[in-house]
């Protein structure tokens, strides 16, 4: 586990002075982004905590092709990365009792801001 997180992004959640969550995200030698982890303690789930860390991840690191897998048999979590825009792109088998749901999305470069003029003619 330690060399998985050597060469990774790894964020602590906090709200206010509490722990809430946390989230590890690996650049691939394909260009792509990893989503290894994304956790929130169970009494803070449901309150857009989780969402906004995606939302951070994917605007802070940038713009790609982004990928995350979850065990086959959490619908939660399933609703969780679609309601984001992921989608399922495939599955593949870890051992006799674990399925796990590929799910990728295409992040774009946020457009840029609108010029405001500084004076009037």
């Amino acid at each position: 586990m330690a060399e998985m997180i050597a060469d990774a992004f790894v964020y602590l959640i906090v709200a206010g002075e509490e722990l809430v969550g946390d989230f590890i995200v690996r650049h691939r030698p394909d260009g792509s982004w990893y989503v290894r982890t994304v956790s929130v303690i169970p009494d803070r789930q449901g309150c857009g905590i989780g969402s906004a860390a995606m939302r951070f991840m994917e605007r802070e690191l940038g713009p790609g092709t982004w990928r995350l897998c979850t065990p086959q048999g959490t619908p939660k979590n399933r609703r969780f990365y679609e309601n984001l825009g992921y989608r399922q792109v495939g599955e593949h088998r870890v051992n006799d009792v674990l399925t796990l749901i590929d799910f990728e999305k295409t992040v774009e470069a946020a457009a840029p801001a609108a010029e405001v003029p500084t004076s009037r003619r």
